[in-house]
């Protein structure tokens, strides 16, 4: 049995599309390509919602994937983020 088995369709696609902004975000932090903070959420919140909208979800079950999303991209991110000084916004 596989991974892609085990979870379903919508559940293994939420969570490989999760770990591949992940890794393209730390790779845009290596890079010098996102300077902000804001700039890494604005990214996040702008791909997870056209991902979901892809999926054509019910409103509360996308909104419980979006939120998993932002969890697992910001558990791998955060070290990365410490290590790389980025500029925050003060409001």
């Amino acid at each position: 049995m596989t991974l892609h088995e085990f979870c379903g369709t919508t559940d293994y696609s939420v969570t490989q599309f999760a770990v591949q902004l992940s890794k393209e975000i730390q790779d845009m932090m290596s890079n010098r390509t996102i300077f902000y903070q804001d700039q890494i959420d604005r990214l996040i919140e702008r791909r997870t919602s056209l991902f979901l909208k892809s999926l054509s979800l019910s409103p509360a079950l996308a909104s419980v994937y979006k939120r998993q999303i932002l969890q697992h991209i910001l558990f791998k991110i955060k070290p990365v983020m410490k290590q790389r000084q980025l500029f925050r916004i003060v409001k």
